[in-house]
């Protein structure tokens, strides 16, 4: 659940329980949940939510990009790779970190390998 489904940026208020239940359907029984998830939002995001820090309007500059592009699918495509974060690769990391430590022979014993299969390759 986002804050989007309970909080009604236009009027800056969040949905009351009869609201939510004409919304998305819920039970009267789950009155107490709605109400203790109300309570567990932080005070600084109900804060920052009524002076217009966070509202869920779509970025201007993204609308006026779309209009004026003839590519508009290229520049979807490119906004989200931009935004994309690559997973950080632990396992390739802790690898790296073992072949390269001076400690362990390991890695010398790697290259070597390597220089012999590249040798024998050409």
């Amino acid at each position: 659940m986002y804050m989007k489904h309970i909080y009604d940026y236009r009027i800056k208020e969040f949905y009351n329980f009869e609201n939510i239940k004409e919304l998305y359907n819920i039970n009267n029984g789950d009155f107490l949940k709605y109400y203790t998830l109300l309570g567990n939002i932080k005070t600084e995001w109900k804060q920052a939510m009524l002076s217009e820090q966070i509202n869920n309007d779509i970025p201007k500059y993204l609308i006026s990009t779309i209009l004026t592009s003839k590519h508009v699918n290229k520049t979807l495509y490119d906004k989200e790779i931009n935004n994309m974060r690559l997973p950080q690769q632990k396992h390739i990391l802790k690898w790296e970190n073992e072949l390269n430590n001076e400690n362990n022979r390991m890695g010398l014993y790697f290259l070597i390998a390597i220089q012999k299969y590249n040798k024998y390759k050409t």
